[in-house]
């Protein structure tokens, strides 16, 4: 854990041992973080909401003969982790799965259920939840990067560009 971290233990669950933050990192109440075989990585300048639920991996629902309670054993596919980048605001009552990247400067709207990764600097809503717009336009988001991060953790125009265009 980084510094000024701040969250609520009483009221809300978290495997310890796999969870790292960075720096500046709030969790609302009943904030649920479990990942039992795999990682849960947040990044600084990170704001959750309450209620905010975080799964780390799955079942595996493959095997036949068994129940899904009988079944065991684990494939790679079934503990993906989640990571959660820099300057994300992750809303009230939003579940993140498996698997799942949470890119940079993205903003998850309550209640959203998040299946896939997202682009950095989107704003994502729903169920499942997708992407309805962009914090910033390119010239915004070359200024918040060059204000934000060293030159060699900056995003660049062509990597924006890759991004944005996915939304046309």
């Amino acid at each position: 854990v980084g510094q000024n971290f701040e969250f609520s233990p009483i009221d809300s669950i978290f495997t310890y041992k796999n969870i790292t933050c960075g720096d500046n990192v709030q969790i609302g109440h009943n904030a649920v973080f479990i990942a039992t075989l795999s990682d849960i990585k947040i990044g600084s300048n990170v704001l959750f909401a309450p209620g905010v639920t975080i799964i780390g991996g799955t079942h595996n629902t493959s095997v036949i003969g068994k129940t899904m309670f009988e079944t065991k054993e684990k494939r790679p596919e079934d503990d993906l982790g989640v990571k959660i980048e820099d300057d994300v605001w992750i809303g009230s009552n939003v579940t993140i799965l498996h698997g799942v990247t949470i890119c940079r400067g993205s903003v998850i709207g309550a209640g959203s259920i998040v299946t896939r990764s997202t682009h950095p600097y989107s704003v994502s809503v729903g169920n499942p939840a997708r992407v309805i717009r962009y914090r910033f336009n390119k010239d915004q988001i070359l200024v918040h990067e060059e204000i934000l991060y060293p030159k060699s953790r900056r995003l660049t125009g062509e990597q924006i560009d890759q991004f944005l265009s996915y939304s046309k």
